[in-house]
């Protein structure tokens, strides 16, 4: 086409919408299901000229079933050969454009031929937003369209080179003769090699930048190892200081507590018995006199003072029992004044 000539694209899904414009800024919107076939007619405009001299240079038809089953959840960046402008078979037997879908396709056999490249995805579907973290699900779901289109553009490629190689070089006998020709291609040889020098050079910078990263990587690995040893040393040895500490000196400081509360057991009973045989005494002393009570005050004290003592060898032993394990189960009442 000529340089004041740009293109644009006319779709329709042929169920009586009114055919919508599409470009490559302005995707084109299109209510679409299973049985559904978009089609697309491309036409050129001269800027120049007014719209009603477009003219079309072809269509292509993308039945979407089909489309589903060969490239994916979705068509991304494919190629599509243009057939010649004709009148769209009848949309509702969506098996008559199923030929012409698949031809279009084989683009590399036939790289000189116009094509078109095209993307048909949910308009929910954001590209920028697919090379971001967190978006592996986007990836994962549009994996075969993005590999179709890979794989694609890889046989294109080749198809051109083929092409290419199939080709003679173009012969100019005049160029021996012409003095300012062979200066000229003397000047594109020495363009060419500054290039290639240019790209070497970039190579070997590259070469170094990866050995540099790739140093600064094996640095940090190193000392991650380091830390990750250093932190399995230090679970072992917690591991056996709760064993030692499960296996030994728990035992031990049960069977001290069980030595404890059988002391705590026995002075209590004895404290207990004392305190009832004071009692006893005090009321006999009370019914009978001083004088008559057997032993004296002597002996009433006495009694006195070793209730006391068992109390505080009792408060002593439930303060150890305590500040070992906590609150001891009940021992029974408190001694009372008497």
């Amino acid at each position: 086409h000529s340089p004041t000539e740009t293109y644009y694209g006319m779709a329709t899904t042929h169920t009586g919408v009114p055919e919508t414009p599409v470009t490559s800024e302005q995707p084109a919107k299109l209510g679409l299901c299973l049985d559904s076939v978009v089609s697309v007619r491309i036409f050129l405009h001269d800027r120049t000229a007014a719209n009603r001299n477009d003219r079309p240079i072809g269509q292509v038809s993308i039945p979407i079933a089909d489309a589903l089953k060969i490239c994916g959840p979705g068509v991304f960046r494919t190629w599509f050969l243009l057939s010649p402008v004709e009148e769209y078979p009848d949309a509702r037997q969506p098996g008559k454009f199923v030929d012409g879908f698949r031809d279009a396709l084989r683009v590399s056999t036939r790289p000189k031929v116009t094509r078109l490249c095209l993307s048909i995805l949910e308009s929910s579907v954001n590209l920028s937003e697919w090379g971001m973290d967190g978006r592996e699900r986007e990836r994962s779901i549009f994996y075969s369209p993005l590999w179709f289109s890979h794989d694609q553009h890889v046989h294109l490629v080749k198809g051109y080179m083929d092409l290419l190689d199939s080709e003679p070089p173009p012969k100019n006998p005049k160029s021996a003769n012409n003095p300012n020709q062979s200066s000229r291609v003397s000047a594109d040889e020495e363009a060419l090699a500054a290039r290639e020098e240019q790209e070497r050079m970039h190579q070997q910078q590259l070469e170094r930048d990866f050995l540099e990263l790739q140093n600064q990587l094996d640095q940090v690995t190193e000392e991650a190892n380091k830390r990750i040893e250093r932190g399995n040393e230090k679970i072992i040895k917690l591991k056996g200081e709760l064993k030692e500490l499960r296996d030994v000196n728990m035992p031990k400081a049960q069977a001290e507590r069980e030595t404890a509360q059988r002391r705590l057991a026995a002075a209590e009973a004895k404290r207990q018995a004392l305190q009832q045989e004071l009692a006893s005494l005090d009321a006999t002393s009370q019914s009978q006199g001083q004088t008559d009570l057997v032993g004296g005050p002597e002996d009433l004290s006495k009694l006195r003072h070793e209730v006391l003592v068992l109390a505080k060898q009792k408060e002593a032993l439930m303060k150890m029992v305590q500040d070992v394990y906590g609150p001891a189960p009940d021992a029974g009442p408190e001694m009372g004044s008497s």
